[in-house]
């Protein structure tokens, strides 16, 4: 157990001590989520967005699960494809998982296997059928969903635009295989190791996981999904206190459960507590924090 001790609140109104406590942290093993489409659909379901409701029949969008190509073996995949006639077009799948700590922070590392048969440095409609179609992927606890707004299918989720992501997507890279002379399908792996993505848990241990491209290329993009891993690494526990006042301090912290003493013996939950939390340090003799893991 680690005790920090604020020398800058020794002097505050009726001698009031504040002392941090907070509960030695034990690293829990990574959750490995993961999926192989050659066995199955494993629930992900397809969604299309960024496009007007009004010309869908000319979007030619098609997503099902069938053998990839005969070159790549012809073990099933998730496919999907679509003619980007808004020079925006967004071709999605999603899934919802469970086994997580409540209201828990993670850091998440994605790592997608797909075939693409669109080399690097062609030129195209708009934009490059490789080059400039994008790779995300995400992770939330509000289900991603489309919705019309303005005559315009739109998500319900901060993706970003193209090649920048959201704050519930990140950019995983683009669709773009190395230029091999022919438009043979090859596999590719993007991943985010490098650079893990955030999301936390809802109050039922769950996320939902969502993956998929947006396109700046106004021409058909058709792609095989065959492996889908993401690995969830929770992000420890964090509080900290800072000076608001002469009267006041401010306690956040990031998840678990924030309990409060007064003797050090009876900790009590602040289980209508939300983070920041304005403290009085008038209250007397002593108040004392800490966190605790659920």
């Amino acid at each position: 157990m680690k005790v920090f001790f604020p020398s800058r609140f020794k002097r505050v109104p009726r001698l009031t001590i504040v002392l941090l406590l907070m509960s030695c942290v034990v690293a829990n093993a990574a959750v490995v989520f993961t999926n192989d489409f050659a066995a199955g659909q494993h629930d992900w379901e397809a969604g299309f967005a960024d496009y007007p409701l009004a010309d869908e029949e000319h979007f030619a969008l098609t997503a099902d699960h069938r053998p990839r190509p005969a070159n790549l073996g012809g073990a099933n995949a998730l496919y999907v494809s679509g003619w980007n006639q808004s020079d925006d077009l967004f071709m999605f799948w999603k899934t919802r998982i469970a086994g997580l700590s409540p209201n828990a922070d993670y850091d998440v590392v994605f790592e997608i296997e797909f075939a693409s048969r669109y080399a690097t440095g062609l030129f195209g409609i708009g934009g490059a059928p490789g080059d400039s179609v994008h790779l995300k992927a995400g992770a939330t606890a509000v289900e991603p969903q489309r919705g019309v707004i303005g005559g315009n299918y739109q998500m319900n989720l901060d993706k970003g635009n193209q090649s920048v992501g959201g704050q519930d997507m990140i950019v995983l890279g683009t669709i773009a295989k190395p230029d091999d002379g022919n438009t043979d399908y090859v596999l590719l792996t993007h991943t985010n190791a490098a650079n893990p993505f955030r999301a936390r848990a809802d109050s039922s241990g769950r996320l939902w996981l969502v993956f998929g491209t947006e396109s700046g290329f106004e021409g058909i993009t058709s792609l095989f999904y065959t492996r889908f891993k993401a690995t969830f690494d929770r992000v420890p526990p964090a509080l900290m206190l800072q000076r608001a006042s002469a009267s006041q301090a401010v306690l956040t912290w990031n998840d678990s459960v924030l309990q409060s003493s007064f003797d050090l013996t009876n900790w009590l939950d602040e289980t209508n507590a939300a983070s920041p939390l304005v403290v009085d340090l008038t209250e007397a003799p002593a108040r004392f924090w800490r966190l605790q893991l659920p």
